[in-house]
């Protein structure tokens, strides 16, 4: 990789605090969907069994930002840092409406670890070792996450199958004519839906039953509640507190 710098010599003081004040004012943080991208660029070259949950997490999200059978086709996109980004309003323009990775990537995370990064440490390797599988996980603090043991034991299908059929149902009875500004279809709106396929998905998980009527059965009442009242319902899901 080419970096490029910057070398000054023999600066008089006063100006080299001039360029430190400067730089460390000005620098920007790497956007997060970016790193995201980065983190997990050569996930394809390691064995599945190695992924921790962000590699997974990221691997899930590409899978969904491409495949045809996903609402999310087309509609993810990477450095988008929130709804007002300019490429963002670009593909809202062109596509009607969009989200970050970081935004997906973070959704399915929460699904299966509490502490991803915790996570990550315990499955890390050194520069001569390439890093422990996954069941390093089954030791340590329970977690209690809805997809937890099915990451552990591998069972990669069947969680995209879960995610992808809440979110397929989710687009049949939530998204399908909705205005493209709806709060829904934004970044608050979709971190509100991952927050309910938590609850949603924890029941299948027990009953084992991942089947798209399952989730629409489930989902299709909020049909009936206002647009305002249900975003509302989204935000307690979220908060940890639902009023009736």
């Amino acid at each position: 990789m080419s970096l490029l710098c910057a070398v000054f010599f023999d600066l008089p003081k006063p100006y080299q605090a001039f360029l430190f004040a400067t730089i460390n004012a000005n620098q920007r943080a790497v956007n997060k969907s970016l790193t995201y991208e980065l983190f997990g660029y050569n996930v394809e070259d390691e064995r599945p069994e190695k992924w921790t949950p962000e590699k997974f997490a990221v691997f899930l999200a590409r899978k969904l930002g491409t495949d045809p059978g996903s609402p999310f086709q087309n509609h993810i996109i990477i450095a988008a840092e929130n709804d007002f980004a300019p490429r963002m309003s670009q593909v809202r323009r062109e596509r009607g409406w969009a989200v970050s990775t970081a935004t997906v990537v973070e959704g399915i995370l929460n699904l299966i670890s509490r502490n991803p990064k915790q996570d990550s440490y315990k499955m890390g390797g050194t520069l001569s070792y390439e890093g422990k599988d996954r069941s390093a996980l089954l030791s340590g603090p329970a977690d209690s996450r809805p997809l937890r043991q099915l990451y552990i034991s591998m069972s990669d299908d069947i969680i995209y199958t879960g995610i992808q059929n809440f979110f397929v149902a989710v687009n049949t009875i939530l998204w399908t004519n909705v205005n493209p500004d709806a709060y829904i279809r934004k970044t608050v709106g979709i971190q509100a839906l991952f927050d309910v396929a938590q609850r949603l998905i924890g029941e299948m998980v027990g009953r084992k039953d991942f089947r798209l009527t399952q989730f629409e059965e489930r989902i299709r009442p909020a049909r009936s509640i206002s647009p305002i009242a249900f975003f509302r319902l989204l935000e307690q899901v979220a908060s940890g507190y639902v009023i009736a």
